[in-house]
């Protein structure tokens, strides 16, 4: 199943992440694209996105959009379509990208879902994925909400 989140087109992404939460489908991928997330190379200090198509799995997704305090309750984050739009939209933007002991990049957006929290996208910049027999792709592993403290 080939499907897009064009992220130029803020009406058609909210509407299948929607379908996504909604719909517990077997496990794909997305193409996230216009993400221009080759911006935060300049933020990082080198070359470490060498493309702006970024991939998310929808299994990923629909956890992250589940009731908080569900089943493997660490995953589900009760996070809206609409939160997780302006989060992948304005990854872009983020001026704070932490590098984690496994080499996946934490981008903190400026995106708030309350006063105490903005939510944050892990992100692996040399992923692979199988099904697809695709090598050194950006792939979004979580979004959640972090603590601002």
């Amino acid at each position: 199943m080939n499907r897009y989140l064009n992220l130029a087109n803020k009406d058609v992404c909210i509407a299948l992440l929607k379908e996504i939460r909604d719909n517990d489908y077997v496990p794909f991928y997305l193409r996230i694209t216009n993400s221009h997330i080759k911006d935060l190379n300049q933020i990082i200090g080198r070359n470490v996105f060498r493309k702006d198509a970024v991939y998310i799995n929808s299994q990923s997704l629909w956890e992250t959009m589940q009731p908080i305090g569900g089943e493997g309750g660490h995953h589900y984050h009760g996070l809206t379509p609409k939160q997780i739009y302006n989060a992948l939209s304005h990854i872009r933007y983020s001026k704070n990208v932490i590098v984690s002991y496994d080499q996946k990049y934490v981008i903190i957006t400026d995106i708030d879902v309350s006063d105490k929290a903005s939510l944050v996208v892990v992100v692996k910049p040399d992923g692979y994925l199988v099904k697809e027999d695709q090598r050194d792709v950006v792939i979004v592993i979580s979004v959640y909400p972090k603590d601002k403290k």
